[in-house]
């Protein structure tokens, strides 16, 4: 009898798609970093003030966090490949948008639509990967590609400093279009032509309307509270009615078949305490990343290039420290290592705030490795006990609700800190007042020291309240099987 015709081998490109996906980790880190070097040549460009440039950083954050779990969930019934395609082509053209952009507005609009596409590539690249290797490499592919980010957040400072030194600011989003070019070429022949899991199942569109309608509603009532009071009936209008649709969702997702959030694994102690203890490190840290190139560029005078090089300090101690702090927590199972990492953070944030025109550069650059220490020795065992706490079939929910969590925290910590800063630089300048909704485009130098202090003085607050929730959060349950969650549930 003839043998039979030899398989084709599953995993034969896997390195090539590895490649892809990392050409997309690794544009999309560099240029979220990128971005926030260059606020206060924006800001000087066209005369704006932080609270409004902001929202160059907030939209696009506030768009992936609104879109992540819903493109994860679209990406199960529409196919992979076929939502990182289209997420590469998007967030190409937006980025060209972003270098045409004459305005602010623009600009900021651009950068919504640069957050689609973002949101289609962060919610796919993971799960691609997974399916490209086998289960005996899938931990060293994702390693590989999580070394990848590492490096697009260290250079991604230099890189805009240096691009914004020599070539301007509409150079920074220039850069993306022939990177996202190159990426959709090897995206079109690498990834493999799929099935949908899930093609027929339905989909949660109410789910996904009212949680990105309701985040809208929070960070435009933030950012205006702080330009004309919260005590103002339109940003407390918005507020309340942001909070009262995350309430409608949370609903939403109790009664429908197939939620975007599995809200039953916040039943269980561990899950919930490290994903808000996640939450409140993040929004700590975007106090720092909102304020510092402020900081660098206007009071001591660095060059971009220069405050860049600054900025890689917080990276590159968490790169660091995050392997030696996870090898720690494997070994002593101890929520004090990751604990302790928050509490480092807060002294750190804490002791920038403390800086004025004298501080040397070594100075900046010791506290920003404080920053960077705390949150290293405290990422790794706090993800790595998220990931523990739920049943194997749920690692990819609780990889999405991680990723999720992040993003909320970052755009949040920016729509406060910017709201926080508006109100106290209103109150050091003599002719204005809290609420007055005049904000100064040049403040000066006593003026801004002062907000900048109060400013940090809360990302400190912010990083303890996570230090104290990450504190009660229990040990790691290691993947147990569904029996073991629902019995720590009603512990």
């Amino acid at each position: 009898m003839p043998s039979a015709a030899p398989q084709p081998n599953p995993y034969s490109g896997k390195w090539w798609i590895w490649i892809t996906v990392s050409c997309g980790s690794l544009m999309a880190t560099i240029d979220a970093s990128i971005v926030n070097i260059a606020l206060p040549v924006l800001s000087d460009y066209f005369h704006t003030p932080l609270n409004t440039l902001a929202w160059v950083v907030i939209a696009y954050l506030l768009v992936i966090t609104a879109l992540l779990l819903v493109m994860g969930r679209l990406s199960d019934i529409r196919g992979r490949r076929n939502i990182y395609l289209l997420g590469f082509a998007l967030f190409t053209a937006a980025s060209a948008l972003c270098g045409l952009a004459n305005d602010e507005t623009a600009l900021v609009a651009a950068r919504i639509l640069q957050g689609v596409g973002a949101a289609m590539i962060f919610a796919n690249g993971a799960a691609i990967l997974i399916n490209a290797f086998p289960p005996s490499e899938r931990g060293r592919a994702l390693g590989l590609n999580g070394t990848i980010v590492a490096i697009g957040l260290t250079i991604g400072p230099t890189v805009g400093g240096l691009l914004l030194d020599n070539l301007g600011w509409r150079s920074i989003f220039y850069i993306n279009v022939p990177i996202g070019i190159i990426t959709i070429l090897l995206a079109y022949f690498t990834l493999p032509k799929e099935t949908p899991p899930e093609r027929h199942a339905p989909f949660d569109f109410m789910g996904g309307i009212v949680l990105a309608i309701g985040l809208l509603c929070v960070m435009a009532g933030l950012n205006l509270g702080g330009m004309v009071g919260f005590g103002n009936i339109l940003p407390l209008f918005l507020l309340v009615g942001g909070v009262l649709l995350f309430l409608l969702f949370l609903w939403t997702e109790l009664h429908t078949p197939d939620p975007l959030i599995e809200l039953s694994l916040f039943r269980n102690r561990l899950f919930s305490a490290a994903n808000i203890a996640n939450f409140f490190s993040f929004m700590g840290l975007a106090t720092n990343t909102l304020m510092m190139p402020f900081f660098l560029e206007t009071v001591l005078q660095q060059r971009p290039s220069q405050a860049g090089l600054i900025l890689t300090s917080v990276p590159l101690a968490l790169m660091f420290v995050a392997p030696l702090s996870g090898w720690l927590s494997d070994r002593t199972r101890s929520v004090v290592v990751g604990s302790l990492g928050l509490l480092l953070s807060a002294i750190g944030l804490f002791l920038l705030g403390n800086m004025g025109a004298t501080t040397s550069t070594i100075g900046v650059v010791l506290r920003l490795a404080l920053v960077g220490l705390g949150n290293g020795i405290f990422q790794s065992p706090n993800n790595s006990a998220i990931m523990g706490s739920v049943p194997r079939q749920r690692l990819g929910i609780a990889a999405g609700m991680l990723a999720t969590m992040r993003n909320l925290g970052q755009s949040t910590g920016i729509a406060l800190t910017s709201a926080i800063y508006t109100l106290r630089l209103q109150a050091y300048a003599p002719a204005m007042q809290p609420g007055s909704g005049q904000i100064p485009t040049a403040p000066t130098m006593p003026q801004f020291i002062g907000a900048f202090h109060d400013v940090y003085l809360f990302g400190a607050g912010l990083a303890m309240v996570g230090f104290f929730v990450s504190l009660v959060r229990g040990g790691s349950l290691d993947n147990a099987p569904p029996e073991t969650v629902s019995a720590s549930a009603l512990k």
